[in-house]
């Protein structure tokens, strides 16, 4: 065998090598993409209809956490209860389907950003003369206590103590008025009606809460729309 003869034999076993590294390199490759692609990811996956406007507790009980191959999982999948959170329903869910997060929205309490509904229960005369109603916008009225202390205006001989009057405050304007109930009637001692209580419910921030809380006396104004 001459030498370039042996030279030729040679390359030929190089070359049938390399491709023989490149046939197994590329079937791992394909092996490993094949498994990724069939890999199991959870989703939750829609069991029931679930009507649009559903409440979490709803979209719970019509849903379940499933799994599927990665490739089939859909763009902005809901994968765990979790991320359903306390979210309503803003289109049809169909069985079968996954849940998308598109499908999903906040519920929207009505109330402006940063407030919280409190209820306080009032006479009718401090309610507007039980005028107002849910939707109204009112400034509400605080009246605080003052301390426990002798008036300095009370006679020399007079063991009697007064204090000054209540101090009243315009606190708050333009609050929303969320809802009104009924209450129960107040009765004098024959049990004949005096005056109709309600339960007024507010949109206030925490602070504003808090005041009202505090306060001795709560009153509502309506300003009158022209």
């Amino acid at each position: 065998m001459n030498r370039r003869r042996v030279i030729g034999v040679g390359a030929a076993v190089v070359l049938a090598g390399l491709g023989a590294v490149g046939v197994l390199s590329w079937a791992s490759s394909t092996k490993s993409s094949a498994e990724d692609q069939q890999t199991q990811t959870p989703v939750v996956i829609v069991d029931s209809h679930v009507p649009k406007g559903a409440d979490a507790a709803a979209i719970l009980a019509g849903t379940h956490e499933g799994s599927v191959a990665r490739k089939n999982l859909a763009a902005n999948a809901v994968t765990s209860d979790s991320q359903i959170g306390t979210q309503v329903a803003v289109a049809d869910l169909y069985p079968g389907e996954q849940l998308v997060k598109d499908r999903l929205a906040s519920k929207d309490t009505g109330l402006p950003a940063g407030t919280v509904e409190y209820g306080v229960k009032l006479d009718a005369e401090a309610a507007v003369g039980g005028l107002v109603k849910a939707g109204d916008t009112v400034d509400v009225l605080l009246t605080f206590k003052p301390v426990d202390t002798p008036s300095t205006t009370a006679p020399a001989d007079s063991t009697a103590t007064t204090l000054p009057p209540a101090p009243t405050y315009l606190s708050f304007g333009s609050v929303p008025v969320t809802n009104v109930l009924t209450a129960a009637n107040t009765t004098d001692e024959n049990g004949a009606v005096k005056s109709s209580s309600y339960v007024v419910t507010l949109a206030l921030t925490p602070d504003q809460s808090a005041a009202v809380l505090h306060a001795d006396v709560v009153w509502l104004a309506r300003p009158v729309v022209k």
